[in-house]
Parts: C-alpha cells; sequence; structure tokens
C-alpha cells in the first residue's frame, strides 16, 4: 500500500507543480474517487501530506495532501478519529450497492461530522456500485 499511497502524494503534487502553466490554484486541487479509488484518497487525505523541503526534485517539496475530496462508493481503512483539518468532503453512495460501500461512506461521513470537517453526503436509491448499473434492472452504463 506504501507505493499507492507514494503515488497519489506524487500526482497531487505534480498537478500543483504545474499550477502556474495550467492556470488553476494550487490550494485548490482535490481528488475524486470511485470504489478502490476512495481508499487512496483516504491514504492521503488524513495526513499532512507535507513536501520534504531537501528533496533533489522540485516537485517532491510540494504539499500532498489534497484540499478536498469527492468519493463515490467509496472505501478505505480510516483512522479512529479524522484531524479536524481533513478535507472537506463531497460523499456520494447507492443504497443497492452490493459492497459494503453503503457502510464505509456513513462511518466516513460520521467521522467526519465528528472532527468538525464540512461535509455534504448523497445516499442514491438504486445505481449499483460506482453506478456500474443504471436505469432498468437488466441494463448496464455504456
Amino acid at each position: 500500500m506504501e507505493n499507492v499511497r507514494q503515488d497519489a502524494y506524487r500526482a497531487m503534487r505534480l498537478v500543483r507543480s504545474h499550477a502556474k502553466e495550467w492556470n488553476i490554484d494550487p490550494h485548490r486541487v482535490g481528488m475524486l474517487g470511485f470504489s478502490a479509488g476512495g481508499y487512496v484518497i483516504s491514504l492521503i487525505a488524513y495526513a499532512p501530506g507535507q513536501g520534504d523541503p531537501t528533496a533533489p526534485d522540485p516537485v517532491d517539496r510540494l504539499n500532498g495532501r489534497p484540499d478536498f475530496q469527492i468519493q463515490v462508493s467509496g472505501d478505505g481503512d480510516l483512522p479512529d478519529r479524522l484531524p479536524p483539518d481533513s478535507p472537506p468532503a463531497f460523499l456520494i453512495v447507492v443504497n443497492d450497492d452490493e459492497t459494503d460501500s453503503s457502510q464505509a461512506t456513513l462511518e466516513l461521513l460520521t467521522k467526519l461530522r465528528a472532527a468538525g470537517v464540512r461535509v455534504e453526503a448523497v445516499f442514491l436509491a438504486w445505481g449499483k456500485h460506482g453506478f456500474s448499473r443504471v436505469g432498468a434492472q437488466d441494463s448496464t452504463w455504456r
């Protein structure tokens, strides 16, 4: 999992390193993750994420923590308590998800609220895991 964490930090830092070139605010960079992507977010969203000021690569000197998070049918290992400076979250999950995402989203919502973090959550009636099935029961998302 450490490689995944390092890759996620690197992705955030790389986007921030191109902020001027891409005309974006480096302090308004977030992550969107579906399913296991929510797990990736949880690996970096609840830790400080400071870069290494002595790193030879200037990208590695930047902060790798997202400024916001969007999790769709997300899942992940969460610490017992989330820090109050955790990034604000927008959570989406469906009631007919066949995985544990509904429960995981509810747990994340509860922990974010307990930490005083801004959070919005949408629980939809149907759509299957990660919206892989929408519409009629036998149709698939194309």
